[in-house]
Parts: C-alpha cells; structure tokens; sequence
C-alpha cells in the first residue's frame, strides 16, 4: 500500500474537510467540552455559532486551522485520514513549549484504515517534512491515541519525552 501526503489541490482541501466532521465526533467520545447540537453535530460548547450542516460545522472550527499546514492522508490515492501542522504559534490561544519548531495540531485516520500502518507511514511523512523539535497533545481520556503516539514517535523520532501522563509528547524529527 502506498501513502502519501497529499497537499494543496482542491480534492485535498474538500478531503480534510470532509474528514474533520468525523474527526471532530470522535475527538467528543474523549473531549467533554465538545458537545452535540440540535442538528447532530459535535460542536464546543462555548461555540459562538450553531452550525447546521458540516461545512457550517467546519467553519467553526477552522479559525486556527486555515493558518495551518493541511495535508490529506492518502492511501493508494484515496483520502483515508488528515493531519494539520501549525508552525506560527503566534495564532495559539495556548502556550506552546519553548524551543518547539512545530506542533501536530491534528491527525486522524478512518476507522477503515487504522492497524494497516496508515497512520505510522504518515506521521513518518509529516516528520520528513517538518523537521526539529515538535510537539503534539493528546486528550488525558484518549488512551489509544497515547499508544499510538508512543509507538510511533519511538519509531520515527528522536528524544522523545513524555509529560503530564502522555497528554503531551515533545520529540525531534
């Protein structure tokens, strides 16, 4: 199987639009500050709007995210997951560890592609193209995301350092 990121095309757009309204209902199984809106969508509970479809629900969200690195995850040429790469922490509502270089803002895989290497191959990819000392944050809640992250950042990355109970991982690609 090959994978790829994929960026800057129109179906890579749409594909990391499509794919964050799945990310963002299962990001609510661990997140209790995403809720569920009268029209089926998980939105944060101090959103200011009430989206009613998933592109409303996507724009809601995207206000950091438009100023980020998007990539979709594509395997054999389907888009099958998305990561998002901030560099500019000027635009984070929250503190970035000093010396960091990068932070994986976001990353999802499908269900249908998980336990293939999908999400290994990819995250290899990202640290190829973003290289230094990065940063990602896991929520406390979201176990599998945690083994996911210690096995593949061991895998692909260097000094990698755990902290606060694997809610976030600091290493350098």
């Amino acid at each position: 199987m090959t994978v790829e990121l994929s960026r800057g095309g129109e179906a890579d757009e749409q594909a990391v639009r499509n794919l964050f309204t799945a990310y963002f209902y299962e990001m609510a199984a661990w997140d209790p500050g995403i809720l569920m809106n009268e029209f089926g969508l998980p939105v944060w509970h101090e959103s200011a709007g009430v989206p009613r479809t998933p592109d409303e629900q996507v724009e809601e969200n995207w206000w950091v995210r438009d100023r980020c690195a998007r990539y979709a995850i594509r395997a054999d040429g389907a888009a099958v997951g998305f990561t998002l790469v901030c560099e500019d922490f000027s635009i984070l509502p929250y503190p970035v560890p000093p010396g960091s270089d990068f932070e994986i803002l976001d990353f999802y895989v499908a269900p249908k592609a998980r336990r293939q290497g999908v999400g290994a191959r990819a995250a290899g990819l990202v640290f190829e193209r973003h290289r230094g000392n990065g940063v990602l944050f896991t929520l406390a809640a979201n176990l599998g995301a945690q083994a996911f992250w210690r096995a593949t950042l061991c895998a692909c990355a260097r000094d990698v350092v755990e902290h606060d109970g694997a809610t976030m991982f600091r290493f350098r690609s």
